[in-house]
């Protein structure tokens, strides 16, 4: 749907062309960063699991 939208845009006011290049030369790549910010949203979900198991929760809990 928003690839026929964004075509029929694009048919009637071309978008320009865009190129783009990894941070590092040589098809070295680094994904360090992208799996920190992987399990990070792992890990949130794990406590917002924990949490949701506990029938109360105190102030910590909420904290957390």
């Amino acid at each position: 749907m928003i690839h026929q939208l964004l075509s029929k845009l694009h048919a009637v006011s071309p978008f320009p062309a865009v190129s783009a290049h990894c941070d590092i030369p040589c098809k070295i790549y680094d994904p360090f960063s992208a799996q920190l910010a992987a399990l990070s949203v792992i890990r949130f979900v794990d406590l917002l699991n924990e949490l949701a198991e506990k029938e109360t929760l105190t102030f910590a809990d909420q904290a957390t």
